[in-house]
């Protein structure tokens, strides 16, 4: 057993080859209002759900960030996509292929390690683009939705999830968001998002704001359990923020901005017509 299978065994209780048609991914859970509480694992399946909810079964999507290839895995067995999983990091493109080959996806599922900032595709290739909690990362966003929109076919469109300034934020609030999202941060505010999408073509833009349904939320539940479904998968890595001290602190901190929205999460989509 490999030290990838022994940490989604250590979050999840099952074997990666057990798990059957319940994909599990490290993404935030979501909590809309009026929808009983259900586990935190369950409720990450939502949130890839909501997020990917436009998506038609038998697409090709490109997956921005895929990282260790859980919502590209969750979209080929419950939607019958053809994924393409690109991601900086070539250690997660390894674990994302062997996670592939354990369910038998690997006729639709490919992995590149690629650079969003470098990629191009050809005109119309993908029926969608998803990216979850990964554009914030991401210094040149002009380069990525250019070619996002290029690379895809009419009538498709773009589903992504991030964190993102409020529309007066101040300098400590873009510190305690930079520190929080790893502090590799490229935040932008959601009409910054909105002129990127419209500059480069795309229209009918959606947004909804999960900062309190998806953020909070499962900051609130994964306390209790010392952040351990939110973080094994970032201490596979070594990542040296992902500890419950530091969680801990951050969480004192950004709370109160949180709450007044100088800083936030949001899912966003838009169209290619």
């Amino acid at each position: 057993m490999t030290s990838y299978d022994k940490t989604m065994e250590q979050i999840y209780g099952l074997k990666l080859g057990e798990i059957g048609d319940e994909i599990p991914s490290r993404h935030f859970g979501f909590y809309p209002p009026g929808e009983p509480e259900i586990p935190l694992p369950d409720a990450q399946k939502r949130y890839i759900r909501e997020v990917t909810k436009h998506i038609k079964k038998g697409s090709y999507v490109l997956d921005i960030g895929c990282a260790f290839g859980e919502t590209s895995v969750w979209l080929a067995r419950n939607l019958d996509c053809r994924v393409l999983g690109i991601d900086l990091v070539e250690s997660q493109i390894k674990h994302a292929r062997e996670f592939a080959k354990k369910f038998d996806l690997e006729d639709r599922l490919e992995y590149r390690a690629l650079n969003a900032c470098d990629m191009d595709f050809p005109e119309e290739t993908f029926d969608y683009v998803i990216s979850l909690g990964v554009l914030v990362h991401v210094p040149d966003k002009d380069a990525v939705f250019a070619n996002a929109f290029k690379a895809l076919k009419k009538g498709g469109g773009i589903a992504f999830s991030d964190p993102i300034l409020g529309e007066k934020s101040s300098w400590l609030t873009k510190q305690i968001a930079a520190t929080v999202t790893f502090n590799v941060s490229f935040m932008q505010k959601v009409s910054e998002y909105e002129a990127l999408m419209k500059k480069h073509g795309f229209s009918n833009i959606e947004t909804l704001d999960v900062t309190e349904t998806a953020f909070v939320k499962t900051w609130d539940l994964s306390k209790a359990e010392k952040y351990k479904t939110v973080l094994e998968p970032f201490k596979y890595e070594n990542y040296f923020w992902a500890r419950p001290s530091i969680l801990n602190l951050a969480r004192m901190f950004a709370r109160p901005s949180l709450m007044k929205r100088n800083w936030g999460w949001y899912f966003f989509w838009a169209e290619k017509e």
